[in-house]
């Protein structure tokens, strides 16, 4: 007698009530269907009570080059703006992942020889674009103080929230909309480019999908069906929103962004979303994207590496937007 839970959460998997975004007969279904999963994913994330506390972002200067947002009462966000020499007057929004520096691992030397990362900024800021890089809740310093290592990031944000009825991939989400109302106001920008690495990837779809502003993005080392990632092996916390597999599979949230230009970038030996989970999501995507109309807006590209970035299919997509 086996007494693991295994069995019951294919049980449970095999019970989803959701309808795929795939299966829309045309763009006008697809368009409803978008827009309902997009109003159960919205309460799911607990955006909705994030909106009713917010009254605008307050803005001062920490240091040269760094800024700190209120984005609400007693919630400060560091952010970087990164300006190139030479600009091609394109801003690009970096969503970092997970690393043991915070955001400013991404682009300060801090003696990595190669990091997943590969300096994205730092390349992007060289290719000309301006770079905006926020210390996303739960990385760097915007920790819970007084817990453990290794707890106070992630986790005590996350489980602190479920409380209150929030996650923190949608304070995330709407931490990340907070940046570019600040950028809009303070540097007249109406219009960015996305980026986001592993968990900032989850994050780059949930705001791909909610703000015009966004002119593309690019979804990087994550986006494996969530039954071969995040439900087949251990995975940070931050992953899991209560009820959204009710509302679609991976690939109905990243396909809640169609027909907006997406890149999704994956290596083939990355161990915790695996090629195959990232196979199935790109194939009901294309089937997504030809429904809305826009076939050619979504770009599938696997590299021969693992969980990293490939610098020069980043750039070499955003450039098609200068």
């Amino acid at each position: 007698m086996k007494y693991n839970t295994d069995d019951f959460f294919d049980y449970l998997y095999s019970r989803r009530r959701n309808e795929p975004l795939s299966l829309a007969r045309d763009a006008d279904e697809l368009r409803m269907l978008s827009e309902d999963k997009y109003t159960r994913l919205h309460t799911s994330l607990g955006l909705d009570k994030l909106e009713n506390m917010y009254s605008g972002v307050s803005v001062s200067e920490t240091a040269q080059g760094e800024l700190c947002l209120e984005i609400l009462p007693g919630l400060n966000t560091q952010l970087w703006i990164l300006d190139p020499i030479k600009s091609n007057y394109k801003t690009v929004l970096y969503l970092p992942g997970h690393d043991k520096h915070g955001a400013r691992g991404s682009f300060s030397d801090y003696g990595q020889e190669d990091p997943f990362h590969k300096w994205l900024p730092l390349k992007l800021r060289e290719a000309g674009f301006r770079v905006l890089v926020p210390e996303l809740i739960g990385f760097g310093k915007a920790v819970k103080e007084n817990y453990s290592d290794g707890y106070k990031g992630c986790y005590a944000n996350s489980e602190l929230l479920l409380m209150y009825g929030m996650t923190l991939a949608g304070l995330r989400a709407f931490q990340a909309q907070c940046v570019m109302d600040a950028a809009s106001e303070l540097l007249d920008i109406n219009s960015f480019l996305v980026y986001g690495v592993s968990g900032g990837g989850f994050i780059a779809s949930l705001l791909s999908s909610a703000d015009s502003r966004i002119e593309a993005a690019v979804i990087s080392n994550y986006g494996a069906s969530f039954r071969s990632s995040i439900m087949a092996m251990e995975h940070c916390v931050d992953n899991y929103i209560p009820g959204i597999l009710d509302i679609g599979e991976c690939a109905d949230i990243i396909g809640l962004s169609a027909p907006l230009p997406l890149l999704l970038t994956n290596g083939r030996n990355d161990r915790i979303f695996p090629h195959s989970g990232v196979c199935e999501t790109s194939e009901e995507l294309k089937k997504i994207y030809t429904i809305s109309g826009k076939p050619d807006n979504f770009i599938s590209h696997t590299h021969s590496g693992a969980h990293e970035t490939d610098v020069s299919a980043v750039i070499e997509f955003f450039g098609k937007f200068l």
